[in-house]
């Protein structure tokens, strides 16, 4: 298995990843899910006292949460 999109139906998607906005509805699934797991975990970090401008793979810009990005990358 190469790519999440070998466990998708082809005729939900288009075999690569989009964004901005997503062109088919496997796109549009994994913007939403990212989406969420993004507000989930800034508002637990931030609630843990966690600094979320602070990141180690991701750089913050404008409003960005780095940290929760950062952990986004364990999932």
């Amino acid at each position: 298995m190469d790519t999440i999109f070998d466990l998708i139906p082809q005729k939900f998607h288009s075999g690569k990843r989009t964004k901005q906005p997503p062109l088919d509805p496997a796109n549009a699934l994994l913007s939403y899910l990212y989406s969420m797991l993004y507000a989930i975990l800034s508002t637990k970090l931030l609630s843990h006292g966690f600094e979320l401008g602070i990141g180690y793979l991701h750089t913050p810009f404008r409003s960005h949460n780095a940290l929760a990005s950062d952990m986004m990358e364990l999932f």
